[in-house]
């Protein structure tokens, strides 16, 4: 039974290494494209202040297709491990944003 399972578990790890590779790679490419923006992605450790300039990123295929970030304003001060973060865009209502879609001009911090 065991020489059976071997090949497809064999599979599953290949195909999850391939995963994180993809993953990886997407990740480093979002960084670049930022970094041409003057951007970097907001990390954890940052802590926030109500007014802040922040950027929404759209995802990494619309930022491929040329789609640009949107400013927005932190509504609410936001601790440094904070998830999510209220953000304000266009005098529109706060809304929460998750910390891992936002990213700063690379002077701000």
């Amino acid at each position: 039974m065991k020489s059976r399972e071997a090949p497809s578990l064999e599979l599953l790890g290949t195909t999850l290494k391939a995963l994180r590779l993809e993953q990886k790679a997407a990740e480093d490419t979002r960084h670049e494209l930022l970094e041409r923006l003057g951007l970097q992605p907001l990390s954890l450790g940052v802590a926030l202040r109500a007014g802040d300039q922040v950027s929404l990123l759209p995802s990494a295929e619309e930022m491929m297709a040329s789609a640009t970030p949107i400013e927005g304003i932190v509504a609410k001060s936001a601790g440094e491990y904070e998830p999510t973060v209220l953000v304000s865009i266009e005098g529109m209502p706060p809304a929460p944003v998750e910390r891992a879609e936002l990213a700063v001009w690379d002077f701000a911090f």
